[in-house]
């Protein structure tokens, strides 16, 4: 999955959840270890999440 998608696909799920984690995350939208970190680090510094 390319980082611009796994971000939207991130977006997606954290606006339908009340309360998320990083598994959830994980294992919604396919993505484990580096990626998924670096994606969610870029979305935090953009102030998205």
């Amino acid at each position: 999955m390319s980082t611009p998608k796994l971000k939207e696909t991130i977006i997606d799920i954290v606006r339908v959840a009340d309360g998320i984690d990083k598994k959830t995350i994980s294992e919604s939208s396919s993505a484990k270890g580096i990626l998924l970190e670096g994606t969610l680090g870029k979305l935090i510094k953009e102030k998205i999440l």
